[in-house]
């Protein structure tokens, strides 16, 4: 009896893998009771009762959101109470995020009078949940994420350059703050204008490099440490200061999707006279 029941579920995968579906079915009791692994897809109809619940829960399913599934079988082993275990690989991409899986499974099939009357799928689920996510979904966004932010740094670099004020402030966020040194903070983004009007109209200053020492972006917030280096050129007259400042930067995700900075936090390396005196 036991290699008999080996030969019919050798027998499914085979008509399985040929795309034929009449023979996997015929080979079911039409009452079997069919059970997805908890947390896969579409456990969410466990169990399956008949061939046709089967049909329209689970093969019309992957057929619909996957693409190329197929199924590599390993061992084939008897086991207790007319039951078959079979060990195997899921391979397949799933349609909506290319995201692509390769996952272990189990499959425990029970039969009685040659059919089978009831099957428990077990697999890796969680590879399964990576690839209907898609498994290049977070890094594409972190990789937006981190050209917006280095775009935005480009823009505070320009309005630097140019002694904007109106294009620095843009930078920040409505409640954002700059922290500079030994004066008070500065907080909101019409306060930051008025404050960089009165700098620039003391300063001029030209940025050498930006020196990114950490910097982690999530969702919505992010923090960046750096260093920068460059000259400061007071417009009232005297001698060229050397720059050699570190920051730390937060930003936010405003509600227009935009990155925009939340605090500026500035200090200095330098010795002797500094912008800040």
């Amino acid at each position: 009896m036991s290699k008999h029941n080996i030969d019919i579920i050798r027998g499914m995968y085979d008509s399985f893998a040929r795309g034929d579906v009449p023979s996997v079915l015929e080979a079911m009791d039409p009452a079997i009771e069919w059970n997805e692994a908890e947390n896969f897809p579409y456990a969410d109809g466990n169990p399956y009762v008949g061939p046709t619940a089967v049909v329209e829960g689970v093969f019309k399913r992957l057929g619909d959101e996957w693409e190329n599934w197929s199924i590599t079988t390993g061992e084939v082993l008897e086991a207790a109470n007319d039951a078959v275990v079979v060990l195997g690989r899921y391979r397949a991409k799933y349609k909506k995020t290319a995201g692509p899986l390769d996952a272990q499974f189990a499959h425990v099939w029970w039969l009685r009078n040659g059919k089978v009357v009831k099957f428990q799928q077990f697999t890796d689920t969680e590879q399964v949940a990576k690839a209907v996510r898609g498994a290049s979904a977070p890094e594409s966004a972190a990789s937006e994420a981190t050209a917006a932010i280095d775009s935005l740094y480009d823009e505070l670099v320009a309005a630097v350059a140019a002694g904007s004020a109106e294009g620095y402030a843009a930078a920040y966020d409505q409640d954002g703050a700059v922290l500079p040194p030994n004066v008070p903070a500065v907080l909101g983004r019409a306060a930051i204008e008025t404050w960089a009007t009165q700098f620039f109209a003391t300063w001029e200053v030209a940025i050498d490099s930006l020196s990114f020492e950490d910097r982690r972006i999530g969702n919505t917030v992010g923090f960046a440490r750096y260093r920068m280096i460059g000259r400061g050129v007071p417009k009232t007259g005297g001698p060229e200061i050397e720059l050699d400042q570190k920051y730390v930067d937060t930003f936010v995700k405003d509600s227009t999707g935009s990155w925009r900075l939340a605090t500026h936090m500035v200090n200095t390396n330098s010795k002797g006279p500094s912008m800040w005196d």
